[in-house]
């Protein structure tokens, strides 16, 4: 009978130091879990980069305003702050910095800069940005981004503007050149700024976008150049 008193003792000795030992786990465990369900692509703030690109396509404005499709884009790349107010509607922001190149086709038509014709020659901008965009979640998702829907409108600081064409000789030039490549910055024909709208459909990381500039590219008090096409359409993908 003593060994058994003995037994039962030691027993809820060993009972009592294990509720004691386990209480502070589960203390520090709790607080624990609750912060990181703060954390994730599915809570109600979310920030995270992307990077993207886009074939420029549509019709120019104008006679001498084509390019050469499937040549012509832009790549882009910033971050995205998203801030959920259901499971179905969020509304964000990006802030992206984007590269858009006009490869120019070379024609009878070709009007802009000029009526010189060459072997490659291309227009580009260098754009700082921001977009404000709605967002309208469907699907299940658990802590991840999921499906949704995007639409939204954006504004460009053009940054920068070149223009440049290379010729391939048959016969050097007068310099003794069998190609030259000329670069022409600063041009003042260009709009400060830009703007749109734009539209977006994602499947998590994966998000096929489409932006239409509503603004004008060129100075129309400087210059009466046609307009070049106003759509970009392509792919994005959120790093997370």
């Amino acid at each position: 009978m003593k060994i058994l008193k003995l037994l039962f003792l030691l027993s809820i000795f060993n009972l009592t130091i294990y509720v004691k030992a386990q209480t502070p786990v589960i203390e520090e465990t709790v607080p624990h879990n609750i912060e990181e369900s703060k954390k994730g692509p599915n809570q109600k703030s979310f920030l995270h980069g992307f990077i993207g690109y886009g074939l420029i396509l549509g019709g120019g404005e104008g006679a001498g305003g084509t390019i050469n499709y499937g040549r012509s884009g832009g790549w882009h790349f910033g971050i995205r702050k998203k801030r959920k107010f259901s499971n179905f509607y969020s509304v964000g922001y990006d802030f992206f910095y984007s590269i858009n190149t006009f490869s120019l086709k070379q024609d009878s038509s070709k009007v802009f800069p000029n009526a010189s014709l060459h072997t490659r020659e291309h227009f580009r901008t260098n754009e700082l940005g921001l977009s404000l965009f709605n967002r309208f979640n469907f699907g299940k998702r658990g802590n991840r981004i999921g499906n949704f829907l995007d639409f939204g409108v954006y504004g460009t600081w053009v940054i920068g503007a070149s223009h440049t064409f290379y010729d391939k000789f048959v016969i050097a030039n007068s310099a003794n050149a069998s190609n030259i490549t000329v670069t022409n910055r600063g041009l003042i024909y260009v709009s400060n700024f830009n703007y749109g709208a734009q539209m977006r459909i994602g499947f998590n990381r994966f998000i096929f976008f489409g932006n239409y500039r509503i603004s004008q590219l060129f100075n129309g008090k400087i210059a009466a150049y046609p307009e070049l096409p106003r759509l970009i359409t392509g792919i994005q993908i959120g790093l997370q």
